[in-house]
This record gives C-alpha cells, structure tokens and sequence, in this order.
C-alpha cells in the first residue's frame, strides 16, 4: 500500500456505507500491535472480538 498505512487504510474503509465495505470485521496483527501501537487511539477502527 504505498503512500498509505494500516490505520490510514481502515479509516477509509470506515469511512464507507455498509453495502460499500464499511462494517468488514478487521482485526490487527496483535504481535505488531502490541508492540508498536498499543494505545486507544488507533485501535478503534478495528473489530472487537
């Protein structure tokens, strides 16, 4: 994904109707997460499971 990452991705997706993919479940990768970005902020955007 060049120019773009993972959050800024997700925002985008969120950011669609439904119909359009805007509730697709997306979950982190919790190895990297974790370690790199662990606060509130940017974990909203994913799915709570």
């Amino acid at each position: 994904m060049p120019g773009e990452d993972g959050f800024s991705f997700i925002r985008a997706l969120r950011a669609r109707p439904a119909a359009q993919g805007g509730e697709v479940p997306a979950l982190p990768d919790r190895a990297w997460s974790a370690s790199k970005t662990g606060n509130k902020r940017d974990r909203r955007a994913f799915s709570s499971i």
